[in-house]
């Protein structure tokens, strides 16, 4: 007898292992809410952040006009269809759609970390920028002082 396994999201989530979560209804809400049917606990995640929609056999992701936005397959997207196997980025957890006829699930290799623990944001490289800037304005303002005290005396 074969098992016929409906379509899925699938966590690869460093601390809790891997979730699955089957896509029974005709509508699915994700986001940091408790009040949707996937919820995912990260700070680049939006209350309701996207939803996937199924169309006769077809499943659409689309995004919810959030910050972050999602991606599928690296590519920063409104709606997409989902195929299986495709990579999907909510802010910066990473999801992986797993069709009807999929039935291996990718288990992490030993030492592996979920793509979302070593993405950066654009606000945190945007610091370090600004950061940087105000360490290199300080170093010239100091070395500018030594050159003046050493010259006066």
């Amino acid at each position: 007898m074969t098992e016929v396994r409906r379509p899925r999201i699938v966590l690869m989530d460093g601390e809790q292992g891997v979730r699955e979560y089957r896509l029974e209804r005709q509508r699915t809400s994700i986001g940091r809410s408790a009040l949707n049917q996937i919820v995912l606990e990260h700070q680049s995640v939006s209350q309701f952040h996207a939803h996937i929609l199924a169309e006769a056999r077809m499943y659409r992701i689309t995004d919810l006009g959030t910050r972050h936005g999602i991606q599928v397959n690296g590519r920063k997207v409104e709606k997409a269809v989902l195929e299986p196997g495709d990579e999907i980025l909510i802010g910066e957890v990473v999801l992986r759609f797993m069709g009807e006829d999929t039935r291996a699930v990718m288990a992490p290799d030993a030492g592996h970390r979920p793509k979302w623990q070593w993405r950066v944001s654009r606000r945190a490289v945007l610091g370090i920028v600004i950061l940087a800037g105000v360490l290199a304005l300080l170093v010239a303002v100091n070395a500018y002082w030594i050159a003046k005290l050493a010259g006066g005396r």
